[in-house]
């Protein structure tokens, strides 16, 4: 309780930084996800793009927090405050972007034909060597 403005008067660029430095480690957790080789311009491009509109949701959430602390006074979205709106609809909409990567681009960054091929390869190598045994 208290007084949020004064509560956050100290801590609030390091609590706003933070945040951003954690979605962004959350987008380089997901580069290193994907083998170097297959870590295209355009793949960073995606990365990026997500990066930006989850760092866009983060700041309508803490600057319209802000906001209702300084001023006392908020509109409604869908029923919440609008920070609280942000962060009920637009943190988990966040996540629909990285999906859409993993799920479209599956055969292209994460397990692609040449993968495949070769993985084949493997299983009829150790098939061939166990059955000479």
């Amino acid at each position: 309780g208290g007084d949020g403005l004064g509560r956050l008067a100290t801590i609030g660029t390091y609590a706003f930084m933070f945040q951003g430095f954690l979605l962004l480690l959350i987008c380089c957790l997901c580069a290193l996800g994907v083998s170097a080789k297959y870590r295209s311009t355009t793949f960073y491009g995606y990365l990026a793009a997500c990066y930006g509109f989850m760092f866009l949701v983060w700041w309508q959430m803490y600057f319209g927090h802000q906001e209702y602390l300084v001023t006392g006074q908020t509109s409604y979205f869908l029923g919440f405050p609008v920070a609280t709106a942000w962060q009920m609809y637009g943190t988990w909409l966040c996540a629909i972007p990285l999906i859409c990567i993993y799920v479209f681009g599956f055969d292209k960054y994460i397990y692609t034909e040449q993968d495949d091929a070769q993985f084949k390869a493997l299983l009829a190598e150790k098939e061939a060597s166990s059955g000479t045994s």
